[in-house]
């Protein structure tokens, strides 16, 4: 069993104006085999209204040096579903109503190596939030050059 906790701020600048954002979590890391792993954490962190976005994970990881799968469920409360340049508009004074939404679903993530190539995939299936504008409910990342 491996506890873990963590505190992260990220810092975005947006023309004349910055944008800083805290968080903190913590997560436990149970390893079965070396290869597999199932994890729990909890995280919560402030965005554009200053109020407590709270995310909880369940999941496991299977790992090898060519492949790794990462199933996870998770439930997100006050979810803010993604816009495109949000910062930028409320940077200039858009007035946008504080969420509450609340999404739960599940996920896969896929990496494969092939040679020095890494094949990314991700998949979300939101269990009760079924228009999400904006979001993609799969996405392949692209190829990257591995070492």
């Amino acid at each position: 069993m491996q506890p873990s906790i963590f505190y992260k701020f990220e810092h975005r600048d947006y023309d004349n104006d910055s944008v800083g954002n805290s968080g903190y979590g913590a997560d436990i890391k149970i390893s079965v085999l070396p290869e597999l792993n199932f994890y729990t954490g909890y995280s919560s962190h402030t965005e554009i209204f200053d109020q407590p976005i709270e995310i909880f994970e369940l999941g496991g990881i299977y790992k090898t040096d060519i492949l790794k799968l990462d199933v996870k469920y998770f439930n997100i409360d006050n979810f803010i579903p993604y816009t495109p340049r949000l910062w930028e508009l409320l940077l200039r004074g858009a007035e946008i109503v504080p969420p509450t939404n609340f999404a739960s679903g599940v996920s896969l993530s896929v990496n494969y190596k092939l040679g020095i190539i890494l094949v990314q995939f991700n998949y979300s299936k939101y269990l009760d939030y079924e228009e999400l504008s904006g979001i993609p409910q799969k996405s392949i990342h692209g190829w990257n050059l591995c070492k």
